[in-house]
């Protein structure tokens, strides 16, 4: 797969490695939304699915909407000064605090 930016090549490699390990926000969003978070001090590209709403757990965040996208809800919150997406089965309400698991 080659991925042409203003015309120049941008990204070159199998679709696979490109969707796992993106160079850029711009090649991740290609293929879903992403948030770019700091995790363990370290700037990281996750696509909603890896975020996962748990029972407990040290990470959480404040929910501040839910938009319904058919199969899935797109959770909107703000996980420490930032503004991350997670899908999810359900509707969650804003305001409410919700722990986190995020798949590196």
């Amino acid at each position: 797969m080659l991925v042409i930016k203003k015309n120049q090549p941008f990204a070159l490699g199998k679709p696979i490695d490109i969707y796992n390990k993106p160079k850029s926000k711009y090649i991740a969003s290609l293929f879903d939304d992403v948030n770019e978070i700091e995790v363990n001090g370290k700037m990281q590209l996750l696509y909603p699915h890896q975020i996962k709403i748990v029972a407990n757990s040290e990470e959480n965040a404040t929910v501040l909407q839910s938009y319904y996208k058919g199969f899935y809800w797109l959770i909107e919150t703000k996980f420490k000064t930032q503004k991350v997406y997670i899908k999810h089965a359900t509707k969650i309400e804003a305001g409410i605090s919700i722990y986190l698991s995020i798949d590196i």
